[in-house]
C-alpha cells in the first residue's frame, strides 16, 4: 500500500512531520520500518520469499517486515507486521536499531531508521499471499552459505539485518 500516511523522521530518528509511503521512497525521505526474525525451538530462522508483486520480488528476506503507520512505536509495528504476513502472535525480544540507505534498481530510495526483533515460535502460519510467496526455516549455517553463494537472492536490508543478528546472538 504505497498511499499509506506514514511517520517522516530526520537523520536521527525523531518525527518531523508526514508524509505518503510512495513519496518518501520516490524522494528518499528518512521513515520508520521494522523487521522479525522468527526461530523456531531447534534455532532454525523462518525465511520468506517475497511475492512478485511488491518491491524486491521473489527474493529471500527476514520473517516479517514493513514499514511503521502514523503515529506507531517500533513495537507495536513489529506485532502488527507478524499477525499481517504469518497470521502469529509471540513475544518479542529487541536485537537492535539499524539504518537502511539503498536504491533499488526500479529508482526507488530506501532511507529508513528500523528496529529489528526475533521471537521463537513453532506453531502454524498463515501467510499474507500478497506479499510472501512461501516461507520456510533455515538453519542459520545454511543461510550463511546461501549468502556467500548468491547473495542477490537476499534483499539488502536481510543481509545487513543478518549480520547485525550474527553479531548479537555472539554477546548473548
Amino acid at each position: 500500500m504505497d498511499n499509506e500516511l506514514i511517520d517522516l523522521v530526520d537523520e536521527s530518528d525523531n518525527i518531523i512531520g508526514k508524509e505518503l509511503k510512495s513519496e518518501c521512497h520516490k524522494k528518499g525521505l528518512w521513515h520508520r520500518g521494522v523487521s522479525i526474525f522468527v526461530l523456531n525451538k531447534k534455532g532454525k530462522l523462518l525465511v520468506q520469499k517475497r511475492s512478485a508483486n511488491v518491491p524486491c520480488p521473489n527474493l529471500f528476506c527476514s520473517s516479517a517486515s514493513g514499514h511503521l503507520q502514523k503515529g506507531e512505536s517500533y513495537e507495536m509495528g513489529a506485532k502488527r507486521e507478524l499477525k499481517e504476513e504469518l497470521g502469529i502472535e509471540c513475544n518479542l525480544k529487541f536485537i537492535g536499531k539499524l539504518i537502511l540507505d539503498v536504491v533499488y534498481p526500479n529508482g526507488e530510495i530506501d532511507k529508513e531508521h528500523y528496529a529489528l526483533y526475533s521471537c521463537v515460535y513453532d506453531g502454524r502460519f498463515n501467510i499474507q499471499k500478497e506479499e510472501l510467496s512461501s516461507v520456510k526455516f533455515f538453519p542459520i549455517d545454511k543461510i550463511k552459505e546461501m549468502i556467500e553463494r548468491n547473495e542477490d537472492k537476499f534483499t539488502p536490508g536481510f543481509r545487513q539485518e543478518f549480520q547485525h543478528y550474527l553479531a548479537s546472538i555472539k554477546h548473548d
